[in-house]
């Protein structure tokens, strides 16, 4: 039997999403004093050192069979096929605003939606989005990304954000959010 992942806002090869959420990949010196890369090669370098942990952290948590919610910004470059090909589980990309339709419809996703998605998983009600919905029951869970972090992990007892700026870099299970929401309530 497979296991169900969540996560979001990975960014794969996103310079930029390191010195705007404080990623741990940012080094003394990187930046110039007006908050800028110092230079594109500093920038390159440390995206390329961050996408590589992404990937561990992932492959160390999600085998080949299982099925893995990814709520947008996946990448940031258009190597998205190429960093498909690295990470283990079935992806399901519900598409975020960093996402390109185009190039993630090319990329071995099993399935791709632009829009929220609204599934039962083993009798329980989710809707899953890239931006947090404002209309949500407490009957569902709500599963989003986007806010990196920003409202904090559990902002409602029924709404989790699932990026990796918030889970130390790593999908998480659906056992690992199930318990996160009944201790909430």
């Amino acid at each position: 039997m497979s296991n169900v992942f969540f996560t979001s806002d990975t960014h794969f090869y996103h310079g930029n999403i390191i010195r705007y959420c404080n990623r741990p990949w940012l080094h003394q010196g990187d930046l110039t004093t007006s908050g800028d890369w110092v230079s594109k090669d500093i920038s390159d370098a440390r995206s390329v050192e961050m996408s590589e942990v992404l990937i561990s952290n992932w492959n160390s948590v999600v085998s080949p069979g299982d099925k893995v919610f990814h709520l947008g910004d996946f990448s940031f470059k258009k190597n998205i096929l190429e960093i498909r090909k690295r990470l283990n589980g079935e992806i399901h990309l519900v598409v975020g605003n960093h996402d390109r339709i185009g190039e993630v419809n090319k990329a071995g996703f099993e399935w791709v939606t632009k829009d929220s998605l609204s599934i039962n998983i083993e009798g329980v009600q989710f809707v899953m989005s890239h931006r947090p919905l404002i209309n949500t029951t407490n009957e569902v869970i709500h599963l989003h990304g986007h806010c990196h972090g920003t409202k904090g992990m559990l902002s409602q007892s029924n709404v989790l954000d699932v990026g990796v700026d918030v889970l130390k870099f790593f999908p998480i299970s659906l056992g690992f959010v199930l318990s996160l929401v009944r201790r909430s309530l």
